[in-house]
């Protein structure tokens, strides 16, 4: 049966599929009917959520909640919440991508998440995508590649083992903000992205002790779990992930990253979106 959360987005994902830009309930309902298979879905609890979410993000909703229709917002595909839910794991989105697209979204969310960050860090935050395959220069061996992001962070490294297996020591993003005095003790983050749901043992990927001995830091960084999807607030899941990382999802994502109006993200990936809504379009077409 599917969550409260998951009902929304299967609704959010339907009426972006639609070709009209708006759809009332009945015709929701319907939709919401056959592509969950016979769960009898409640459209008032999907409706409730998207409520919600609307309260929260106001304009960068993709989506005016009505009485008795939900209405696409005109600039819905410029919008870095629509982008999250087709990356979202267990959406319609997804069930329709194949491995390689599914890697290519990994990365996707990993350079959105990157802009996220660095709003969130403020001006003069500087931040990179550490993970491999790298496309911003980083040596593919972790010992090299920690010399560069060392340099990168004007750091000098730590007498820590740099064991040469490792890819990325578990770390997808990693963000700064240094001071114009160019001392040390400034802001540091260390970011692990997923589009997965095991959202548990992801949290544990990055070991702080670790990175505290790989590079000189005079204090522990702090870490952060981003996900697309949006996670129930104070459940057990949440809160055993709020004892290790702060937490990112969905909404964090997308109130963060609107500090930064240059959404570069958006602006590379038009081609990525209009080949997804296509996909759920025929999907929904044949269902």
């Amino acid at each position: 049966m599917s969550t409260t959360n998951e009902l929304a987005d299967i609704v959010e994902s339907i009426v972006l599929s639609l070709d009209a830009n708006s759809a009332g309930d009945q015709q929701i309902q319907f939709y919401l009917d056959r592509v969950t298979m016979g769960e009898s879905p409640r459209l008032d609890l999907a409706l409730n959520a998207m409520k919600r979410r609307e309260r929260i993000l106001g304009d960068q909703y993709p989506f005016d909640v009505l009485d008795f229709a939900i209405r696409r917002k005109k600039n819905w595909k410029e919008l870095p919440y629509t982008f999250l839910l087709v990356m979202s794991p267990g959406g319609l989105f997804r069930d329709l991508m194949n491995t390689e697209e599914i890697s290519q979204t990994a990365i996707n969310f990993e350079l959105m998440s990157c802009e996220a960050i660095k709003s969130f860090l403020g001006n003069g935050a500087q931040a990179v995508r550490f993970a491999w395959p790298s496309d911003v220069g980083r040596p593919a061996e972790f010992p090299e590649a920690m010399k560069w992001l060392a340099k990168k962070m004007n750091l000098q490294l730590g007498s820590g083992y740099r064991q040469p297996r490792r890819k990325d020591g578990g770390v997808d993003i990693v963000a700064w903000r240094p001071f114009k005095d160019k001392k040390s003790a400034f802001p540091i983050v260390l970011v692990q992205c997923t589009i997965q749901t095991d959202l548990l043992n992801k949290s544990n990927d990055i070991d702080v002790r670790n990175w505290s001995v790989w590079l000189e830091m005079t204090s522990d960084p702090s870490t952060i779990l981003c996900v697309p999807q949006i996670l129930p607030n104070n459940n057990e899941v949440w809160n055993e992930l709020a004892l290790k990382n702060m937490i990112f999802d969905r909404l964090r994502v997308v109130e963060t990253i609107t500090n930064n109006n240059d959404h570069s993200f958006v602006s590379d990936n038009q081609d990525f979106l209009e080949i997804h809504i296509c996909k759920l379009i025929s999907m929904l077409a044949l269902t």
